[in-house]
């Protein structure tokens, strides 16, 4: 076994800056907490700005925020663990961007939800044409 993989296996603080390091628990725990909370907070605020402007139904609010959390797990897993060439096997948490805040809140002000969600779509199609 070479010095490397040995740090690696070997559980020390220091290997929180290490890519296949261990961390004690006492270190690991709070570290992951605060992924979390990110994460949360990254998905789910662009998501209660647009739907503050929009006046959105709690209910409909609720359920898009499920979905938004649902996806964000989703996508990282798909991150750690690869499907044939999708997925880096890096412990990247996703999310949403907010780089659409305020093209949303204008259209949703002006026209509704419909047309967010019909924006979305065109505009996705627009990216993914051009990736």
């Amino acid at each position: 076994m070479n010095k490397k993989t040995s740090e690696a296996t070997t559980i020390s603080k220091d290997n929180v800056y290490k890519l296949d390091g261990r961390v004690p628990l006492v270190n690991a725990v709070p570290l992951g907490i605060q992924h979390v909370l990110a994460m949360f907070l990254g998905n789910i605020t662009p998501l209660l700005i647009i739907a503050g402007v929009i006046d959105m139904d709690p209910a409909l609010r609720t359920a898009l925020i499920q979905n938004s959390m649902f996806v964000a797990g989703l996508v990282t897993l798909v991150q750690l663990y690869p499907v044939l060439t999708v997925g880096s096997k890096l412990p990247i948490v996703m999310g949403t961007s907010s780089g659409f805040i305020s093209t949303s809140n204008m259209i949703g002000s002006t026209w509704g939800y419909g047309a967010v969600v019909g924006s979305c779509i065109v505009g996705g199609l627009f990216e993914g044409v051009l990736g």
